[in-house]
């Protein structure tokens, strides 16, 4: 069975963009990869057939599940959730 991840982006303006996408490369840690998206000026992905480019600016935060197998240093793990606006 193929692993599938999923992320929710929540933009400034508080609009919502859902991906559902397979694991990604084996050969490229999790963490590096996490690590050079957050580092991006924008988040690039393609999917059904386009390209999107994301600029960061734009981003409020973007949730990740399931959590990446590899984390990049100094993040926060085993934290409790609670969203207030």
């Amino acid at each position: 069975m193929t692993e599938r991840s999923y992320a929710t982006i929540l933009f400034n303006d508080g609009s919502r963009l859902s991906l559902e996408f397979m694991k990604q490369a084996d050969n490229v840690s999790s963490g590096s990869l996490l690590r050079k998206a957050m580092e991006s000026p924008t988040i690039t992905f393609e999917g059904d057939g386009d390209l999107y480019m994301i600029p960061t600016t734009s981003i409020k935060y973007i949730q990740i599940h399931p959590v990446p197998e590899s984390l990049p240093p100094g993040v926060i793990q085993g934290a409790t959730i609670d969203l207030m606006n």
